[in-house]
């Protein structure tokens, strides 16, 4: 039997990627909307927190990949549900910092036990090893340097 070809080969892998993908962030997103959340705003929260709980929303966009404008509905409906808060610099008032709130805080505890025992779920059949070798795999098909 030939040996399949180097483009057929990838190709296959980025379906399967792909078919991945969509079913990781399916069960994540029905976790997510079950406490009132999308994926993008969960993100934009752990972005925050992990971070310190405040950082400028141009820097959250970038993180994010996201234009200024996508941004700037995601954090509507976050300040609107008393999650985040925006202030104007003091110094240059073209920079909004975004602040993660004691309500925001409240919602990603409220969430984090149930994502992560999904998350456990859902890659069960993989060692920590080969969690992390995959996840080393995925950062450099990304051109990012795994650390």
């Amino acid at each position: 039997m030939p040996a399949a070809s180097t483009s057929a080969v990838t190709a296959e892998l980025f379906a399967v990627l792909s078919r991945s993908y969509a079913a990781l962030s399916a069960g994540q997103g029905s976790i997510l909307r079950e406490y009132g959340l999308s994926l993008p705003k969960y993100q934009v929260l752990r972005i925050l927190k992990d971070a310190g709980g405040r950082l400028p929303a141009g820097h959250i966009a970038g993180q994010m990949a996201f234009r200024s404008s996508d941004l700037t509905r995601l954090l509507d409906g976050l300040e609107k549900a008393g999650a985040v808060e925006r202030t104007r610099g003091k110094d240059d008032r073209r920079v909004v910092q975004v602040k993660l709130t004691s309500e925001g805080n409240r919602m990603l505890r409220q969430v984090e036990g149930p994502l992560d025992r999904w998350l456990k779920s859902a890659f069960s059949a993989l060692s920590a090893t080969e969690c992390r070798q995959l996840e080393k795999l995925l950062l450099r098909c990304g051109g990012e340097a795994p650390d």
